[in-house]
């Protein structure tokens, strides 16, 4: 029951990306949400809560309806790649040397493509990929 609340916050705070919504929602304080999400990272071995997300979205931990494609539409090839970076863990300055560019550059990116998405966090814009399937 213990790994199932712990499925239930992490999926909460990919829709929410919110700590005291999530809390609200599964009836848990904010302070046992996270609790519960970091407890699954570690689990996961993920390197933070967006990598756990997407690691339980790979798993079919949690599940994620699959829409049809609309904010993703406009994000750029470019945006799209560090996304899928920064989804698998990658912290902006490996994302930086992974695609050849300058970690300024990426520092703009990164959030610029979050705010197109429309997500509130990076957990967030995880769950809004795979939802829409840009990643899988």
């Amino acid at each position: 029951m213990a790994r199932q609340s712990e499925i239930m916050a992490l999926a909460a705070i990919a829709r929410t990306a919110n700590f005291e919504e999530a809390g609200f929602a599964l009836e848990l304080s904010p302070l046992s949400v996270k609790g519960c999400i970091e407890r699954t990272r570690r689990r996961l071995d993920a390197k933070n809560t967006h990598h756990a997300v997407y690691l339980a979205l790979q798993r079919k931990e949690i599940s994620c309806p699959r829409l049809r494609p609309t904010t993703a539409n406009n994000l750029s090839l470019r945006e799209q790649q560090a996304l899928s970076l920064m989804a698998r863990g990658l912290d902006n300055r490996d994302i930086a040397t992974q695609l050849n560019i300058s970690l300024r550059i990426i520092n703009r990116i990164i959030p610029a493509a979050i705010k197109k998405l429309r997500a509130k966090s990076r957990a967030h814009a995880v769950y809004i990929l795979f939802e829409q399937g840009i990643l899988s």
